[in-house]
């Protein structure tokens, strides 16, 4: 379901459940864990995520989400760790999105460096408000942090989700490209690329363009 490989300073961890990729508490897991082993090897510097081609992500299990109790409250910790850690991560994160981002898997694009998408491929954005379920203060300081002002309130109060052309214009994407083979070349591109710039300036930077949403965490 969840597989990575690492090609010098580049890992490329793919994620595939033969559906719509939703994260479970058990795929959290697996996450948070990949993420800590890949911050113990100094060589890794850039991470790429990519879905099946089909979905990114469709996000959490509305099973667990449209419940109350324990095991909700502790998926949505985990899911906001994994974002802060992702944030925080001295590892540089390219997504690749082919298909649809909904929900948890838009907060995965926020919390990218650069994300690459697929004209056409689906839907991208916070499915949260249609579904009954109100978005975290992290969430929409993240929304804050990458989205087009003037999309903001759409995106988030009401819900409004994008194809991946116009998911460029409002700040989920940063480039849809034509077709998933083109795109996939550019993520892994993008990946080398970034990968060798330098380790001090590109975390206290980055650190200090987020400071503000990560102090509110």
């Amino acid at each position: 379901m969840i597989n990575t490989e690492i090609n010098g300073a580049v890992a490329h961890l793919t994620f595939d459940d033969g559906g719509l990729n939703i994260i479970t508490p058990a795929v959290l897991s697996k996450l948070l864990h990949t993420l800590q082993f890949l911050e113990s090897n100094q060589d890794v510097k850039t991470l790429v995520l990519e879905g099946n081609g089909r979905s990114f992500s469709a996000g959490l299990d509305l099973s667990i989400m449209q419940t109350e109790g324990e095991e909700r409250d502790s998926t949505l910790n985990a899911m906001g760790q994994l974002l802060e850690n992702f944030y925080r991560s001295r590892l540089r994160i390219v997504s690749l999105c082919a298909g649809h981002a909904a929900a948890a898997g838009a907060m995965i694009l926020l919390v990218s460096d650069y994300r690459v998408g697929v004209s056409q491929s689906g839907k991208i954005g916070f499915s949260e408000v249609a579904n009954g379920i109100s978005l975290s203060p992290f969430t929409l300081h993240l929304a804050e942090d990458r989205l087009n002002r003037a999309e903001l309130f759409a995106a988030t109060a009401l819900a409004k989700m994008y194809d991946p052309d116009a998911a460029c214009l409002a700040g989920f994407l940063d480039v849809a490209m034509s077709n998933y083979r083109d795109a996939k070349y550019h993520a892994l591109q993008k990946a080398e690329q970034i990968a060798r710039l330098d380790d001090t300036a590109y975390l206290l930077t980055a650190e200090r363009v987020r400071s503000r949403t990560l102090q509110n965490r």
